[in-house]
C-alpha cells in the first residue's frame, strides 16, 4: 500500500503544479489563454483562465490532499488520528470523483 500511496501522491503533486503553471499565465494543453480556458475549464463561453488567486487556492488545497496518502500510510508523523485521516481522504475522493463526473454532464457542459 505504501506504493500506492506514493504514487497517489506524485498524481496529485503533478495536478498541484498545472495549477501553479496556470496560475503564472501558463497556456497548456491551449495554443492561446482562450484555448486553454475551453480545455481546462471546461465551459462552453469561456474566454479566461480562473484567476491567479483562485489557481494558486486550487494549487494549496491539492498540495495538502497530496500529503494525505503518505500520512495515512505513517511515511511522517501527523498531528491527527488514522481514523481522521482515512475519513478525510474519503471525503477527499468524493470530490475529485464529484468533479471527475460534473465534467461529463449537460450542466457542466452547458
Amino acid at each position: 500500500m505504501i506504493i500506492l500511496a506514493f504514487v497517489l501522491s506524485l498524481i496529485l503533486l503533478l495536478i498541484t503544479t498545472l495549477h501553479v503553471y496556470w496560475g503564472i499565465g501558463g497556456i497548456w494543453p491551449g495554443k492561446d489563454a482562450k484555448s486553454c480556458a475551453r480545455a481546462v475549464v471546461g465551459f462552453r463561453g469561456v474566454d479566461d483562465m480562473p484567476s491567479s488567486v483562485a489557481s494558486f487556492a486550487v494549487a494549496a488545497c491539492l498540495a495538502l490532499a497530496t500529503l494525505w496518502p503518505l500520512a495515512l500510510e505513517g511515511v511522517f508523523a501527523s498531528p491527527f488520528p488514522r481514523q481522521g485521516l482515512a475519513a478525510t481522504a474519503l471525503l477527499f475522493g468524493m470530490v475529485f470523483f464529484g468533479r471527475g463526473i460534473a465534467g461529463f454532464t449537460p450542466w457542466w457542459r452547458g
